[in-house]
C-alpha cells in the first residue's frame, strides 16, 4: 500500500480524483487494485458511452479491477 496525503490529486486518462488523502492498493504482482479517497474528495469521472459525471464526497473507493466507484458522506454526483 502506498499514502499520499496533502492536497492529494490522480490522473487516469480522462478520470481527475483530489482528495486530502489517497491510499493505493496493490495485489501481490505489485498491479494497483484499488484506492481510496479521503477527505475533500472532488472528481471527474468518464465512464462507458461516454458519460462524464462530476462531484464531491467525504470519500471515494475506486475498485480498479472492476471500475466499481464507491462514494461515502454527502455524496453529490452530477451527469456533465
Amino acid at each position: 500500500m502506498s499514502v499520499f496525503i496533502g492536497d492529494v490529486k490522480a490522473k487516469k486518462g480522462k478520470d481527475n480524483i483530489s482528495a486530502d488523502e489517497i491510499r493505493l492498493f496493490f495485489n501481490k504482482n505489485k498491479k494497483p487494485q484499488k484506492f481510496s479517497a479521503k477527505g475533500n474528495v472532488k472528481f471527474t469521472i468518464s465512464l462507458e458511452h461516454n458519460s462524464t459525471y462530476k462531484g464531491k464526497s467525504k470519500e471515494l473507493i475506486y475498485q480498479l479491477y472492476n471500475g466499481n466507484i464507491i462514494l461515502n458522506g454527502d455524496a453529490k454526483i452530477v451527469k456533465l
